[in-house]
């Protein structure tokens, strides 16, 4: 069976698609911070960093913030790198 899809359509796929492999990468890099680090408050801090990284880079945007809320990363460790708790609590509904 084969499909066809509109430029609209394929733009979208490309775009969720980087967005996904830059959500990928934020929560590879902070499963290697936890792997790696034993202390929770050096654990937290590591998170903080990478989160700060992308956010210094404008790269997390709103579906990507979902799914790091989706993958274990809370509230607190984002508001903790910068993104403004209202944001958050608007994309947790």
């Amino acid at each position: 069976m084969k499909y066809t899809i509109n430029e609209e359509q394929y733009r979208n796929l490309i775009i969720k698609k980087k967005q996904d492999k830059i959500a990928n990468k934020i929560l590879e890099k902070i499963q290697r911070i936890k792997k790696n680090l034993n202390e929770g408050i050096l654990i937290e801090e590591g998170i903080t960093t990478v989160l700060k990284e992308y956010l210094k880079k404008n790269l997390l945007t709103t579906p990507i913030i979902r799914k790091l809320l989706a993958n274990n990363i809370n509230e607190e460790q984002l508001a903790k790198a910068g993104i403004p708790s209202n944001k958050i609590r608007i994309l947790q509904f």
